[in-house]
């Protein structure tokens, strides 16, 4: 699942999931966050595993890649 879409389907909005993250121990920037939903970047090895983490495995990896 793309994050955009996972952050819609459970009613996160940027700031929202920022503050999820820093709850839990992570630390992304809301710049950061949005090229991750636009597309425009790709997390770097240790985000993606946050990510999965914080999503409870709905995102992985693999949904940053138009595979």
């Amino acid at each position: 699942m793309k994050l955009n879409h996972w952050l819609k389907q459970n009613s996160f909005t940027h700031d929202a999931f920022i503050e999820h993250a820093k709850n839990n121990g992570s630390n992304f920037s809301r710049h950061a966050l949005a090229k991750w939903c636009r597309g425009v970047r790709i997390p770097r090895k240790d985000e993606m595993h946050q990510i999965h983490n914080l999503t409870a495995g709905n995102v992985s990896a693999n949904d940053f890649y138009d595979l």
